[in-house]
């Protein structure tokens, strides 16, 4: 795929799939960078902080049993050269805490900048999860 083409909805809904599928099974940083354009970029979470890769993975790291199911999934063109998009979505979260404190259960408003690369691939530009809503039998989602 040229680097000029159009960024779809579709893509993005793969690279999205993809990116949880690490995130799920608890992958390596090196892993996550491979999604980014920037190598230091900070994944912005619902409480407002922005996480280095290690962070994020150390946080993700309590729970199991993650599940990321896509739900709405706008992608926006921004830009052609650099071909640019904004995705902005839902996703429904479950996992369980690894120790005790029961399951999540939410709904998560993630708000995305990509961008397709030289070799027609896409990179995450910007990741900011902006909004979480936890289902009324969900467990307290513990960010620290």
């Amino acid at each position: 795929m040229k680097r000029s083409t159009p960024i779809t909805e579709i893509e993005t809904r793969a690279l999205a799939n993809r990116f949880f599928a690490v995130v799920n099974r608890g992958g390596s940083r090196a892993e996550l960078q491979k999604f980014f354009l920037y190598p230091d970029a900070r994944l912005h979470g619902p409480n407002g902080r922005a996480y280095a890769f290690d962070e994020y993975l150390q946080t993700h790291a309590k729970w199991s049993h993650e599940q990321h199911v896509l739900s709405d999934w706008a992608t926006v063109p921004l830009s052609s050269t650099p071909p640019r998009a904004r995705i902005v979505g839902n996703l429904y979260w479950e996992a369980r805490y690894r120790k005790g404190g029961g399951r999540i259960r939410t709904v998560v408003t993630e708000e995305w900048i990509v961008e397709r690369v030289a070799d027609g691939s896409l990179r995450i530009v910007l990741y900011h999860a902006r909004l979480l809503h936890p289902l009324p039998d969900s467990a307290k989602v513990d960010f620290e």
